[in-house]
């Protein structure tokens, strides 16, 4: 089973700004790993006006969806305040599902440009600078113990372990100098497996937007 995406523009607040809107085909792929790593990811879509690109594939029972960026502000602004990858299928009545990741850490980030880090995360004092990318996310990452799923409700809202029987997988990291973000979601409703579904059908739209806040 193939679907195709409709990728929104992708809300990045003021960082980010595309008025284009991407449709994109997923591809067939059972070898997908949720590891913030994209070596087994294929067919990107390129946004050159934002210096980001978007993968998307799926099988019978998960939609895959990767991100990448080089630009250090996007992926900073990620990092520290997070990523919302929202999903609905085609219909009026299909569920609509938001996934945040990271959640916002406890640790003081605000003033990233002008250097301003809570302890014990100083800035470097002989080179004057903030962390890098790569050691920003992994101080984030050692403070998050999952990450937040809006949906199917309007005002539904709840917490996930990232070992969570919903199937629900994502991950952050750095793979060839770019800033990637992985999403695992299941398409078919199974309430043995999941409560969370897509539930779409075989060449079925569906839409996606990428927000940070």
């Amino acid at each position: 089973m193939k679907l195709r995406v409709l990728i929104f523009p992708l809300l990045l607040l003021s960082i980010l700004s595309s008025c284009k809107t991407k449709h994109v085909k997923s591809y067939w792929s059972n070898s997908i790993s949720i590891d913030g790593k994209l070596s087994d990811w294929d067919k990107f879509v390129y946004l050159d006006d934002v210096k980001s690109a978007v993968a998307v594939a799926n099988n019978d029972s998960f939609l895959y969806v990767a991100f990448k960026t080089n630009d250090k502000t996007v992926a900073k602004k990620i990092v520290m305040n997070g990523l919302t990858v929202w999903l609905k299928a085609k219909g009026l009545k299909s569920p609509k599902y938001g996934i945040k990741y990271p959640i916002k850490p406890e640790a003081d980030f605000r003033n990233l440009n002008n250097k301003v880090f809570a302890p014990p995360y100083r800035i470097n004092r002989r080179t004057n600078s903030p962390p890098d990318i790569s050691n920003l996310i992994n101080i984030v990452q050692k403070q998050q113990t999952g990450f937040e799923v809006y949906g199917p409700g309007k005002d539904d809202i709840v917490i996930l372990g990232f070992n969570n029987r919903e199937g629900i997988k994502v991950s952050i990291g750095i793979y060839k100098g770019q800033f990637a973000y992985e999403l695992k979601f299941p398409i078919f409703y199974d309430p043995d497996e999941s409560h969370y579904s897509l539930s779409v059908k075989q060449k079925d739209i569906v839409t996606l937007k990428l927000e940070s806040k």
